[in-house]
């Protein structure tokens, strides 16, 4: 995708090539790194983009919860609307015309939970809520 490697650099995202588990690993590692030092993260757990249509969300890697865990970070979930029209799967061009709304929604301590499992079973089953409850973006 045009530009994209730049655009990721410049706003210091941490690449994973796709199927590279090595890769995949490296950049959990980094991601750990950056929270300890206090900056925030922010992780997409599905990975991946979803197809057109798509309805709640796909499943959540369980790495970055244990990360959590570990760090006993502080999760802001954020939950994105109509991003399967405006950038589905498979397709390479944006629709612009397309309105994305974003919510955040309250903290998750990741220390209130006892396993990154739990951890992550909360997170994805708020933003399903407020994704399949249509949420108001604020």
């Amino acid at each position: 995708i045009p530009f994209l490697s730049f655009v990721m650099r410049a706003t210091r995202q941490i690449k994973v090539k796709k199927r590279g588990i090595d890769s995949y690993w490296r950049a959990v590692e980094k991601a750990g790194e950056v929270w300890k030092k206090g900056s925030p993260v922010h992780i997409f757990p599905e990975m991946t983009r979803c197809s057109r249509g798509f309805v709640g969300t796909q499943r959540f890697h369980l790495a970055p919860f244990k990360l959590a865990i570990e760090l006993k970070a502080k999760i802001i979930p954020v939950v994105f609307f109509n991003t399967d029209e405006a950038w589905p799967r498979g397709v390479l061009k944006m629709n612009r015309k397309v309105v994305v709304r974003v919510r955040s929604l309250e903290a998750v301590m990741a220390a209130d939970y006892s396993s990154s499992e739990s951890l992550m079973r909360e997170v994805k089953h708020r933003i399903d809520e407020a994704l399949l409850g249509g949420g108001v973006a604020l």
